[in-house]
């Protein structure tokens, strides 16, 4: 997938729902250590672009939230990350060199529902902050969900990153995001 794709699935889902729009839209996604393919404009080592999109996705949704404020909507705005999970994208990372597979992956996992639970719990529980991180809260980056505390990443989300990353993907989208 590219950059060339995001106008086209966002026509898609603007024609699915409609008048009544979206109800939730939880920032999750990230390259997880897949070799360098050439459709992101990001480089270095494979965990390095890892951690990138992960840092940008948080990012992204702080500026999203600083947005919403300002526009006086009630809207919130959440990241979620699912920690360690046995999935295709463990597998996947195997299988093309970008981990390790055997018993430490399967001692550091937990199931692929045990991952939703943080994408689960900011999507539908009412209580979540907006602007607030979701993930596993237990050791190892597994276990319950819960609201995770903000720093040390917040602090790398300063202003001028969160602007810099919305300008960059309005001009990478072709578009101006309205809010």
């Amino acid at each position: 997938m590219s950059f060339a794709a995001v106008p086209e699935a966002a026509a898609k889902i603007r024609e699915a729902v409609g008048e009544t729009g979206l109800d939730v839209l939880c920032n999750n996604a990230g390259v997880m250590a897949s070799k360098e393919v050439g459709t992101m404009p990001c480089s270095g080592a494979r965990w390095e672009r890892y951690h990138q999109t992960k840092l940008a996705n948080l990012v992204f949704t702080l500026a999203l939230r600083d947005r919403v404020v300002t526009a006086g909507s009630k809207v919130k705005v959440m990241v979620a990350h699912p920690g360690v999970a046995a999935t295709e994208l463990q597998v996947h990372s195997v299988s093309d060199g970008g981990m390790s597979g055997g018993v430490a992956n399967l001692i550091v996992s937990q199931t692929a529902e045990d991952g939703a639970l943080g994408i689960l719990m900011s999507c539908c529980d009412p209580a979540v902050q907006s602007g607030g991180l979701y993930g596993p809260g237990g050791q190892g980056l597994k276990g319950m969900a819960k609201l995770l505390p903000a720093a040390p990443e917040e602090k790398l989300a300063d202003e001028a990153s969160r602007t810099l990353l919305w300008e960059a993907s309005e001009e990478a989208t072709g578009g101006k995001f309205a809010i």
